[in-house]
């Protein structure tokens, strides 16, 4: 997402419940990894992580109103599918 600060590991593990239209911020509760674990025979092929310190965990502002009325719209079509 762009100038949100996320990396793309934290955009790619965002859920609808982390974003917060109503106060246009973006929490950050979690990571994406394809990294395998040594000794593993069978892994996923991707899991979720917490990030890796306790600053990970954080809120961002999105600042780009361009950007908030796009997800708004996505995340309206997304409840009226379900």
């Amino acid at each position: 997402m762009v100038q949100t600060g996320l990396r793309i590991s934290e955009t790619l593990a965002l859920d609808w419940s982390d974003i917060d239209l109503e106060n246009g911020c973006v929490n950050v509760r979690r990571t994406i990894s394809t990294e395998k674990i040594e000794g593993l025979p069978k892994q996923p092929k991707f899991e979720f992580f917490n990030p890796k310190t306790n600053a990970g965990f954080r809120e961002t502002p999105i600042i780009d109103s361009g950007l908030q009325r796009t997800l708004s719209e996505l995340k309206s079509k997304r409840s009226s599918e379900l």
